[in-house]
């Protein structure tokens, strides 16, 4: 009788599980145009990357019923690669590789039992190394009859 290698059936299986909702730093590592399965037409199937945090290399996946009979299933389809396209920097592709490899928030719900994408935004731009070592200039505050002083940055109880 071949062995099970220490399988026990008492014990939970907990596999990977759904991803906590929030926003994630994500990028399209994949996409690929799928025949659908029940209706006509294809889905453009689009497969994200998590760069970073706990969940950092995990999948969460959006499907664009591009070409469909039901035209208002082709229009929201289009309105969410609208916006993946806008978050990507506001790119025109002509192909889904296009849109591989940059960075963009990804919101992700729950929807039963599936992660779901329902938001996606431009991650915000980093500032460069000489923006982070610039010092805080100075507040000035004029009046018509006083000369310009500096304030003081300091709060009210370390002056």
């Amino acid at each position: 009788m071949p062995s099970l290698h220490g399988y026990n059936p008492d014990e939970k299986y907990t596999g990977f599980g759904n991803i906590p909702e929030g926003a994630y730093n994500a990028t399209i590592t994949d996409s690929k145009e799928v025949k659908n399965k029940k209706t006509p037409g294809t889905h453009l199937a689009l497969m994200f990357t998590i760069l970073d945090g706990p969940m950092k290399n995990r999948k969460v996946w959006a499907r664009l019923n591009l070409q469909n009979d039901n035209e208002q299933t082709v229009r929201i389809s289009r309105s969410e690669l609208k916006n993946i396209c806008t978050a990507c920097g506001g790119i025109r592709p002509t192909d889904s590789v296009q849109l591989h490899n940059i960075p963009l928030v990804i919101h992700v719900t729950r929807d039963g039992n599936f992660d779901k994408i329902r938001k996606y935004e431009s991650r915000p731009a980093m500032p460069t190394p000489a923006e982070v070592s610039q010092p805080e200039p100075a507040v000035t505050m004029a009046s018509s009859s006083e000369p310009a002083k500096t304030a003081s940055l300091a709060p009210p109880w370390k002056k």
